[in-house]
């Protein structure tokens, strides 16, 4: 299995289906989706998508060569890479410590630096009626979307939804982006919200 998809955050998820009937919303079956809510910017980087960006960014396996990594408030990336040996571990100085490999940091942190991450100060646990919306919205826009943007994906059941501890609506995570610029995945994400306005504006929906 190639780096990107085994970094590819593989997210899956519920929809708890009955009690939500009741929410009577009716989706346009390839309307256009209407645009989300809080200005988020198009070229910033939604955090389900975080490993698949650093992953375009690295012929190697960042997951084993980072050493340090996370972002601050308005989502600049910090990331420190570590030198690496022959067998791709990590090379440790006398005292244990890893030694970091400032070229390779340099590298992946200006390419890192074209970008933001979107983040966001609302989390938003999925009820059971947004779970059935999220489902509803998912087969009527999202699938179509972007299967008509190139990405093979498919709809998981219905049983993956009604599951609370999964989160199955970020389908880009499934689709096989491993040579596909990270250009188009990114333009493809936000063109296809897996999230409907009516449940998350502005929040992460888990």
């Amino acid at each position: 299995m190639s780096t990107r998809r085994r970094l590819r955050a593989v997210l899956g998820v519920g929809i708890v289906a009955a009690c939500a009937l009741a929410s009577g919303i009716v989706l346009a079956g390839h309307a256009a989706a209407p645009a989300r809510a809080g200005g988020l910017d198009g070229d910033r980087v939604p955090e389900d998508l975080l490993w698949t960006w650093v992953a375009s960014c690295s012929e190697e396996d960042p997951s084993r060569m980072i050493t340090s990594f996370g972002y601050d408030a308005d989502g600049r990336v910090h990331v420190e890479v570590s030198e690496t040996g022959l067998d791709g571990a990590p090379i440790t100085d006398d005292v244990g410590g890893v030694v970091v490999d400032a070229p390779a940091t340099r590298s992946l942190s200006a390419c890192l630096s074209d970008r933001r991450v979107a983040t966001s100060d609302r989390l938003i646990v999925a009820t059971p009626a947004d779970r059935l919306e999220l489902y509803r919205w998912a087969l009527a826009w999202q699938v179509p979307c972007l299967r008509g943007s190139g990405f093979e994906v498919a709809l998981p059941a219905f049983a993956d939804f009604v599951e609370p501890n999964v989160v199955p609506w970020y389908l880009l995570g499934s689709a096989d982006v491993t040579s596909v610029p990270f250009e188009r995945v990114l333009d493809a994400r936000w063109r296809c919200d897996p999230i409907p306005p009516i449940v998350g504006p502005s929040g992460w929906v888990w």
